[in-house]
């Protein structure tokens, strides 16, 4: 499991703030962290998340980088590009989701 110091790195990795084999200063690391905070937070405002920080699984990793990394561009000067946090959200959304059965369904009618 990540943790968040590690998706933190990932997100600056994605907006080229630092490459690979780089460390990135505590500042940068700090401005990742709080962006990645408002990601978790905005999730569980959409009632997205089964998982507290704690608990984070492996399959968010990159979904949190990538709606992180939108959030950020702006500190570090790089465009924002919404169709990465709509990726991330999308990814989410597609692990999130009922998985599909070719078991019928039964109506329910209020």
């Amino acid at each position: 499991m990540a943790t968040k110091r590690d998706l933190a790195i990932t997100l600056l990795r994605k907006l080229g703030v630092v490459g690979d084999g780089q460390t990135p200063d505590a500042s940068d690391i700090q401005i990742a962290e709080e962006k990645l905070d408002a990601v978790h937070a905005i999730l569980l405002a959409k009632r997205k998340l089964h998982w507290t920080w704690d608990d984070v699984p492996v399959y968010a990793n990159e979904p949190y980088a990538m709606m992180g990394a939108f959030l950020a561009a702006p500190e570090f000067s790089v465009p924002p590009d919404i169709r990465i946090w709509q990726a991330g959200e999308s990814l989410l959304n597609s692990v999130n989701s009922a998985p599909i059965t070719d078991a019928p369904a039964a109506g329910e009618y209020f």
